[in-house]
């Protein structure tokens, strides 16, 4: 049990760590081009925030089940 519970802190600190560098590369991507964080977080990180629900979406609709 003791395995389980490091695995699941473990890999909760892997997506917390990518999260925050790919917030990082996305906010100096803004910085360079000029483009506002208010923009960023309305457009591009707003929109990556709505990936997973596409795939799940997507997922089911191939599936054949209605939701």
């Amino acid at each position: 049990m003791a395995l389980l519970a490091a695995a699941f802190v473990s890999s909760i600190l892997w997506i917390s760590a990518f999260a925050s560098e790919l917030l990082g590369c996305l906010s100096a991507l803004g910085v360079i081009m000029g483009i506002s964080p208010s923009i960023l977080g309305v457009t591009v990180l707003a929109w990556g925030n709505s990936v997973g629900d596409l795939v799940a979406d997507v997922v089911v609709a191939k599936s054949g089940h209605p939701k």
